[in-house]
């Protein structure tokens, strides 16, 4: 049996949009700070950077810091192709400080075909929207979304933070398209299996 509505449910900072590129951009043109991506190694920015966490605090709050977020490598071809095959993907992103009206916008210039009724923030409970798949980069949200959805298919979208992580994990979008293709026929298998199993009994 299906567990919900959704055949895909994606996180949207470090999954939909770069935010590690965004935030090491911010740093530099306003704090002076240099430092890659790939040195963000802890999910709270302010265990990664000298910045004060005060100010970095006030970017959570500014919807223009995630107007200007670029999208992750291969995002936007994935994500339109996946609905014009007919999934049905949903948005969960935490928004606990603000910045709900940037990251709208942001959907709406990158995916607009997607339906702005499956966009949902939220302060930290993702697995409250079931979905058949989820994707997401930090561990906790996964820990979490895995133990309250048992049915569904949890997946890591890896970034420096999340090495830590032992489960299923993808490294690009076009990884990503791959494995839940791959999940997504096999539940049709299953289901077609149950439907030919009840016909017999």
């Amino acid at each position: 049996m299906k567990p919900s509505n959704f055949d895909l449910a994606l996180d949207m900072d470090g999954v939909m949009a770069d935010i590690l590129k965004g935030v090491c951009k911010m740093l530099a043109e306003n704090h002076n700070e240099f430092v890659e991506p790939g040195e963000l190694v802890h999910y709270s920015i302010k265990e990664s950077c000298k910045t004060p966490y005060s100010e970095i605090k006030k970017y959570w709050q500014d919807p223009d810091f995630f107007r200007g977020l670029e999208p992750m490598e291969g995002m936007i071809d994935t994500v339109n192709a996946m609905l014009r095959e007919g999934w049905n993907i949903c948005v969960i992103s935490t928004c606990k400080y603000g910045g709900f009206d940037g990251k709208i916008d942001w959907l709406r210039k990158h995916v607009p075909k997607l339906d702005m009724n499956n966009v949902y923030f939220t302060y930290q409970h993702k697995y409250r929207v079931a979905a058949d798949i989820f994707v997401d980069d930090h561990i906790d949200n996964l820990k979490q979304y895995a133990k309250h959805n048992p049915n569904t298919s949890v997946i890591c979208y890896t970034q420096p933070h999340n090495s830590a992580w032992d489960g299923a994990r993808v490294f690009s979008w076009d990884d990503l398209y791959s494995r839940v293709w791959d999940y997504k026929l096999y539940i049709e298998e299953l289901e077609r299996a149950r439907k030919v199993n009840r016909v017999q009994k």
